[in-house]
């Protein structure tokens, strides 16, 4: 697991695309802590 984060979701279509929108910005949030792989950033979500 990358990245976990709780929050209350009321729309599935406004609510998920900031918490996408943070995670694919942070190179620290999409490495492995424990093998130091990042994951690629989805150009979407950017």
């Amino acid at each position: 697991k990358l990245y976990e984060e709780y929050f209350h979701l009321n729309s599935i279509e406004n609510d998920f695309l900031p918490v996408f929108r943070k995670y694919y910005a942070s190179e620290e949030l999409r490495t492995c802590k424990e093998c130091g792989t990042v994951m690629e950033q989805d150009p979407r979500f950017v």
